[in-house]
């Protein structure tokens, strides 16, 4: 009986469930949006240890995103920009640790964006902006791969390289 009882222990340790998430591999830029003063935390794995904290209410604090993970994103270290700073920015993270999805966003939808079906430009346009947007409307990051960027616009949920994270830089 304890053999049995100790084998479903085991099985129960290795089944899917309790598997870290299959990580997919993504190089994207996002700003940190969570209000809490104290913070967002970053985790040494998706749920796991909390080895960091980025302060972003009332900052800008902006991720190296390298990975996704079921509702997690990997990343790569952080950057604070202020232009009260000598450099107008410092790192806010050094390494690597994971962060909850839904804290991460984008600035705006570039004009003329077009989101796709799939993570690729050859696939469906799903939706596109026009181009003379001046913001973009509601979106809501769910995840990455590559250099697209997995979003939900209202209804749509697509991939798209044309966002904007960085107002300083990249907006159009």
């Amino acid at each position: 009986m304890r053999r049995l009882v100790l084998g479903f222990c085991l099985a129960a340790i290795a089944s899917p469930s309790f598997a870290a998430p299959a990580v997919r591999a993504c190089d994207v830029l996002l700003n940190v949006i969570d209000p809490d003063p104290a913070g967002l935390n970053v985790r040494a794995a998706p749920k796991g240890e909390v080895i960091g904290v980025l302060k972003a209410k009332n900052t800008w604090v902006q991720v190296d995103v390298t990975g996704d993970a079921d509702g997690w994103m990997r990343i790569d270290g952080a950057t604070l920009y202020d232009d009260s700073l000598p450099d107008g920015e410092k790192p806010a993270f050094a390494g690597s640790g994971f962060v909850a999805t839904g804290m991460l966003a984008i600035e705006t939808l570039n004009p003329g964006a077009k989101v796709y079906a799939e993570p690729n430009e050859a696939s469906r346009v799903v939706y596109r902006t026009s181009m003379d947007d001046s913001k973009a409307p509601a979106t809501k990051v769910i995840g990455c791969l590559g250099d697209f960027l997995q979003l939900q616009i209202g209804s749509v949920t697509g991939w798209t390289r044309g966002y904007c994270s960085n107002q300083r830089t990249t907006c159009v």
